[in-house]
C-alpha cells in the first residue's frame, strides 16, 4: 500500500514571511525572491521516503540562519528537516535540505499535502522579524529605492491590514509604468480585499491593454463575481480578452476551455502566458507547461518571466490520489 504526499511549497518572498513557490523547472530566474523547489512536486511514499528541497538565494543580499520547514497534513505522516539551518546564503548561492517523511504503520492509502516554509533571521544586516512593519515601510519612504522590492513590501503592509501599503500599491497601480502598475494590481488582486475591490474595477476602463487585462486576472484572484468579467469577452485587444477568459476559467467557467488552449499558441507571448494562466488555475498540464515555458525567455523579457512566474506562484495547491499497489 502506497502513500502519496503531494509537496505543496509554501512561497518565497522573504519580507512578506508568506507563501509563493512552484515547482517548475525555471523559476530560478525570477529576482528579487528567496526561491524554494521541491525536487519533484509528487512522490510515492511506502513507510518512508527522503525528498530533496532547493532553495536558492536571488536577494542581492546575504540571508542568514536559513531554515526549512515542514508539516504534512495528517498526524499520519511524520517529517524531520535536515540540516536544521544553513547559517548563511550569500546572493546567488543555491542550498539543499532534505525532508525525511515517515507514514505510520497501518495508516490508509489518501490524499496528503506537505507544505513547505522557508524563513531566515536576517537579510544582509536587516532582523528578519515576523512583523517588520516598519522596515517595511522605510522601503516604502525611499524614492530611488527598487520598485520591484518596494511593491513586494507594500503588498507584505497590505496583508498585515497597514493602510500604507494598500496605498502605495494603488499609487502604484495607477501612474506607474504599465509594467509596474500590472505588478501592483495583481498584487491587489492577491490580497483579496473588499476595499480594493471598487479600485480594480474602475481599472477595467484603462486604455492600456496591458493594464486593462491584468486587472481582469487580479479581480478573479480576488474571487470577484463573473458577470464582471463578462465585458471583456467582445474586447478587440486579443489579451484583454483572453484575460477575461481566463478570469471566468479561474472563477470555475469551463466555457473557454477550447479557446484558451488554442491561444497557448497565439503569436503574442503575453497571450499565450494569459491562457496559460487561466488553465493552469485548475491544474490543466498543458497551461503549466507553457508557463514554464515562458520563463525560459527571462533574459530576453524579465516583464513576460515575472508575469509567467506570478502566474505559477498563484497556483492553488493540488491533490493526488494515493493507489494501492
Amino acid at each position: 500500500m502506497k502513500k502519496i504526499v503531494i509537496l505543496a511549497a509554501i512561497s518565497g518572498l522573504l519580507y512578506l514571511s508568506a507563501a509563493y513557490a512552484h515547482f517548475c523547472n525555471n523559476v530560478y530566474k525570477l529576482p528579487d525572491r528567496l526561491i524554494v523547489k521541491p525536487e519533484k512536486p509528487v512522490t510515492s511514499v511506502y513507510k518512508s521516503e527522503e525528498v530533496r528541497v532547493f532553495v536558492k538565494n536571488n536577494y542581492p543580499k546575504p540571508l542568514d540562519n536559513v531554515s526549512l520547514s515542514a508539516k504534512s497534513d495528517d498526524e499520519a505522516v511524520q517529517t524531520e528537516v535536515e540540516p536544521a539551518k544553513i547559517d548563511k546564503m550569500k546572493p546567488g548561492d543555491k542550498v539543499d535540505f532534505k525532508i525525511k517523511i515517515k507514514v505510520a504503520d497501518g495508516a490508509p492509502a489518501k490524499k496528503h499535502k506537505l507544505s513547505i516554509g522557508i524563513s531566515a533571521t536576517q537579510i544582509g544586516f536587516e532582523s528578519m522579524d515576523e512583523s517588520p512593519v516598519p522596515k517595511l515601510r522605510q522601503i516604502l519612504a525611499n524614492p530611488k529605492g527598487n520598485k520591484s522590492t518596494q511593491v513586494q513590501a507594500a503588498e507584505a503592509l497590505a496583508l498585515r491590514d497597514d493602510p500604507i501599503g494598500f496605498e502605495f500599491l494603488r499609487n502604484m497601480a495607477a501612474t506607474s509604468s504599465p509594467d509596474m502598475r500590472s505588478r501592483a494590481i495583481r498584487g491587489l488582486g492577491r490580497i483579496a480585499s473588499k476595499s480594493t475591490m471598487p479600485f480594480l474595477r474602475d481599472l477595467l476602463q484603462e486604455k492600456d491593454g496591458y493594464v486593462k487585462g491584468n486587472a481582469f486576472i487580479a479581480l478573479a484572484l480576488a474571487k470577484e463575481e463573473t458577470g464582471t468579467f463578462q465585458q471583456g469577452l467582445s474586447d478587440r485587444d486579443p489579451f484583454v480578452k483572453t484575460c477575461a477568459q481566463a478570469a471566468l476559467t479561474c472563477c470555475g467557467s469551463k466555457e473557454y476551455m477550447k479557446t484558451l488552449k488554442e491561444a497557448l499558441e497565439n503569436p503574442d507571448k503575453y497571450v499565450q502566458v494569459a491562457a496559460a494562466w487561466g488553465l493552469a488555475s485548475i491544474g490543466d498540464k498543458d497551461g503549466i507547461n507553457a508557463l514554464d515555458k515562458a520563463l525560459d525567455v527571462g533574459k530576453k523579457d524579465i516583464k513576460l518571466a515575472i508575469f509567467a512566474g506570478e502566474a505559477l506562484l498563484s497556483l492553488p495547491d493540488r491533490d493526488v490520489e494515493s493507489k494501492a499497489e
